[in-house]
């Protein structure tokens, strides 16, 4: 089976090498910049050598925009073979999550809405959480694709609905880290180490896949990017649009606001494992920035 891996990010990499280690599967990649690639996946310069003769497309892109501009106004499903599954990952817009089921159709192609729970290293084990609004053969055409990627799948059964729920894992996810980075700032009153708090809720109340993936990247001082604060607060900004109504925003609001304070520097380009304790990132910036050697991919 011969899949094309759209966008190059650090989930879409980490997809693709994933994919690439199936050997019933062929992959090759396309990103709107040149960027390196896996070992076993083939980099395509342009969109129409990327999908042609793909039997699905995989698509790991920032927006909704990047994602319309990918497959139309780049030419990428009028470049493919008809009726070839889309297995979209980004976190859209809920209208326009919505609208793409109908646009990929009438433009030829099917349409799974396949946003995901989890990043790098999830992706990387196979383990990503995915939930998946699409028909039912566009589903079982890209199984292998799926059940390489994802340990658990849901499906679900409107258009809209995987991206709905998308947005509020990362709600819960937001305010998770928000609640546990709280309690480090509180236990420094006590002297107590923000490590040592972090370490003791991790066994209790607070454990759970956040500070399992997060907490041993922390200690060892490893902030280099996997999900970052500004792509967190967009998506929280997308589910405050979606909801609409002022009286579910209140305390959405100040999660986003929480949030938007490590979307600007110095902690713009850390990953999110800055909330839990924040001063422990900006002494590893100052020691020498990203930490290469300790924690994970």
């Amino acid at each position: 089976m011969r899949i094309a891996c759209m966008g190059l990010g650090k989930l879409g990499t980490a997809c693709a090498e994933r994919l690439a280690s199936n050997a019933d599967l062929a992959v090759q990649a396309w990103n709107r910049t040149e960027a390196p690639v896996p070992g076993g996946v083939t980099w395509c310069a342009d969109v129409g050598r990327a999908v042609d003769g793909c039997d699905a497309v995989l698509l790991c892109l920032r927006d909704s925009h990047a994602v319309q501009e990918v497959l139309f106004e780049r030419g990428a499903v009028a470049a493919a073979r008809r009726d070839t599954p889309w297995i979209d990952l980004t976190t859209h817009e809920v209208d326009v999550a919505r609208r793409l089921h109908n646009m990929v159709r009438k433009a030829g192609g099917r349409y799974l809405e396949a946003p995901v729970a989890g990043s790098v290293m999830p992706a990387l084990r196979g383990e990503l959480t995915m939930l998946v609004v699409g028909e039912d053969q566009a589903y079982e055409t890209c199984s292998p694709v799926l059940t390489t990627l994802a340990r658990t799948v849901f499906r679900l059964p409107e258009p809209g609905h995987a991206t709905q729920l998308k947005l509020l894992n990362n709600f819960v996810l937001a305010g998770f880290l928000k609640v546990l980075g709280e309690c480090a700032e509180m236990g420094k009153a006590w002297n107590l180490d923000p490590c040592h708090t972090l370490q003791v809720l991790a066994a209790g109340a607070g454990d759970g896949t956040v500070l399992r993936g997060k907490l041993p990247r922390l200690l060892s001082d490893d902030f280099r990017p996997h999900f970052t604060a500004s792509l967190l607060e967009k998506d929280l900004r997308a589910l405050r649009r979606a909801l609409g109504d002022p009286a579910h925003t209140d305390p959405l609001g100040a999660t986003i606001e929480h949030v938007a304070r490590f979307s600007r520097a110095p902690f713009a380009e850390l990953d999110i494992a800055a909330l839990l304790d924040p001063d422990r990132a900006l002494r590893a910036m100052v020691r020498g920035g990203l930490h290469e050697g300790g924690g994970t991919r």
